[in-house]
Formats: C-alpha cells, structure tokens, sequence
C-alpha cells in the first residue's frame, strides 16, 4: 500500500518499474497510469478494472489502483493500490493518465489531471443515469458526463450515448476474459441431467432480471424438465426470492478465483438483463465456458452475443423457458450454441483486450476535447 501523494512505481532516479516490463518497451513508451474508483465493493464493474490495472502492469506499465477504502480482499491485485483518505485530486499520486470509472471518481481524476499537466480519461461500463434508485443523483450524473473527458467504454452504445448526448470524444475497448473461464475437457456431447441453470446477479438488483430468469425456471419445471438452479450472488439469499422458486445452490460473495469452476459446471446461462446493462461480462464468461446462453435481445448483447445466445424480450418469461427448454433437450442444438460461444469468446482474451486499453489510453492522451476543462457545478 502506498501513501496518499506518493509518486508511481519507477519515479525515482533510475526511472525503472516496479512491474514486469513490456517486450520492447522502453522508460519513454511506458504509461503511468492512477484507476480512480468509488469503492472496491464486489461488482463485476470494480472486477473489471482491477484486471485492465493488471494487464497494464504485466506489460509494464507503471499502475496505481485508487480509491477511498481498504484494498479488496476478494481479489489478488498485482498493481500498486492507493488508500485514499478522501476521494479528491491533492491525494492522487503524479501520473499521465487518471482513469475515472464511476461518475463521482470524474472530477477528481479531472482535477488530478489539471494540476500536474496530464489527462484525465472516463472509463464508461454503463451510463448510470439511466437506472432509476439513484434518480435524486441524476442531475449529478448529467453534470460530470459533461465534463471534456475523453472517454473508453465496453460497448458501442454507450459510445453512441456519449458522442450524441455528451458531445465527447468516445472510443470503445474490449472487456478482458480471465483464462481461468475455460470448459471442461473432454467436452461433453449433451447437458447433464438435471440440467444445471445459472442465474448470476443480486436480487436486489434489479436490472439483472433475476426475477424472470426464476419465473422461467418455474415453468420448465412445471412442464417436467428437471433442472437445479445454481444461484451466484453477490448478497446472501432475501425472502423474496426464496418465496419465488427455491435454489439448489445459492453461493453469494464468491471470489472470482472461485467463479470459474462453478461456472464450467453448468449447462445453460439464463441473462434476462434489462435494457441498462453496460456489457454483460457473465454472458462472455459463460461463453470461454464452454456453457450456452439465453439473454435478453438488449444493445449490450447484440454487440457480441448474437452470433452464439438466443436473445429474447428481458421480460419474457415464456421466451426464456421455451429457449433454454429446446436447448436442454437438443443435444446438437447445445453443442452447436456451445461452439458458437467459445468462438466469441475467443476475441476477447487478455492479450487482445491489453492492446485494445493501450491503444485507447494513447489515443485518450492525443485527443483535443472540444472545451477546457470546468469545475462540476460551473
């Protein structure tokens, strides 16, 4: 852990870092580069850049993780990490680059950048004005997506969204799939029976559409397919849906290290996101499983999901027991959306997905926004 202010790995008079260093690379061509999060709360968006800071850091760039919280105990971070006494520029440390991932890290990663003549970028998972608990904090949401900061996201509309509505440079990167999701060998010829159906995501938050992956589960088994259903969480088991269908598995707060086996050892993957879903990492990650989906038909999806899920309204319930129905029981039609999911899942390997950020960030550092920079609030 590093103190609040300090300069980066490889500051000092021999300009070496602390990481493994790219092939190729020299002192010059390494980033510096500070992720700014809100918290380090188990979400697959915090996941997600915990590994962009480790794939910058085994190519030999200079990485510093920071936020105002302890470091996470549930993932085994090979990048620096900052704890933050509060969440404002004086306590980032000197860098090229300040990578804001959730709207309230934006101004500081602005003003961090301001100060010491560097750039600041926005790293976008999911517009977060368009969920509706949080809707006292939309006007603040709206303020800091004006802020002139380039922006990377995970999708191409959230691209559009930020080009159109925002006025800002957008430019999209791909999501890194950890190479621990790989299916079983030898692979199998038909689902097990019962079939194995996971359902990823809290209850408590909604835009998973947990409550219409189990309402389809109920009608298959009404319809006498046998099927257990593997639940993962990131919180414990709520009443309500305990009273909705019951779980063979409920696992909640799991370590990623953990995820994978789990997930290899199912047969089917029901998404039935809502329409706000950033990307959708469990769908890819199922995919490099080897384990077929059905997803809801959404933008986020249909980017990289088509070719392999079947995609279906988010609230059919009858969509999604009639899909995973012909799937569980068309042994060809299984392997045949199988193969298709691994083939996706084949383009976003960590090598691809550390190219695609490096690129981005440099791109970042040579865009022109359209404004200076303002103070939120301005």
């Amino acid at each position: 852990m590093r103190p609040a202010g300090a300069p980066l790995p490889g500051d000092g008079p021999s300009g070496a870092g602390s990481g493994p260093t790219e092939a190729g690379a020299d002192d010059e061509s390494r980033l510096r580069v500070v992720f700014v999060l809100a918290g380090v709360e188990l979400f697959g968006g915090v996941k997600v850049v915990l590994q962009l800071a480790d794939l910058l850091r085994g190519r030999g760039h200079r990485v510093v993780v920071a936020a105002p919280a302890p470091a996470p105990s549930w993932y085994s971070l090979g990048a620096d990490y900052l704890e933050l006494p509060a969440l404002e520029a004086e306590h980032l440390p000197a860098a090229d680059l300040y990578v804001g991932t959730f709207y309230t890290t934006l101004a500081p990663a602005r003003d961090a950048a301001s100060a010491r003549g560097a750039t600041a970028v926005h790293l976008c998972q999911g517009f977060e004005g368009a969920l509706s608990h949080n809707r006292g904090e939309h006007p603040l949401i709206d303020q800091a997506y004006r802020l002139p900061l380039p922006a990377l996201t995970v999708s191409e509309h959230l691209t559009r969204l930020i080009e159109e509505r925002f006025r800002r440079p957008a430019r999209r990167i791909r999501q890194p799939v950890d190479p621990a999701f790989r299916p079983l060998l030898p692979r199998r010829e038909r689902p097990t029976s019962p079939a194995r159906i996971l359902i990823t995501g809290a209850w408590e938050f909604y835009l998973k559409g947990v409550d219409v992956a189990l309402a389809a589960v109920r009608r298959l088994r009404r319809e006498g397919l046998e099927c257990q259903v593997v639940r993962l969480s990131q919180w414990p088991l709520c009443d309500a849906e305990r009273k909705l269908e019951p779980s063979s598995e409920f696992h909640h707060h799991l370590r990623p290290s953990e995820v994978p086996e789990l997930l290899r050892g199912c047969d089917l993957l029901l998404a039935p996101s809502w329409p706000v879903e950033g990307f959708g990492l469990p769908v890819l990650e199922a995919f490099a499983s080897g384990v077929p989906v059905v997803a809801s038909d959404i933008p986020s999806f249909r980017e990289f999901a088509a070719p392999a899920a079947a995609l279906l309204p988010h609230d059919d319930e009858a969509g999604f027991a009639r899909e995973a129905a012909r799937l569980l029981r068309d042994p060809q039609h299984w392997r045949s959306r199988r193969d298709a999911g691994l083939a996706v899942a084949a383009d976003y390997g960590p090598d691809a997905a550390a190219e695609a950020l490096v690129a981005g960030l440099r791109w970042a550092r040579s865009t022109t926004t359209r404004r200076d920079p303002a103070p939120v609030g301005d």
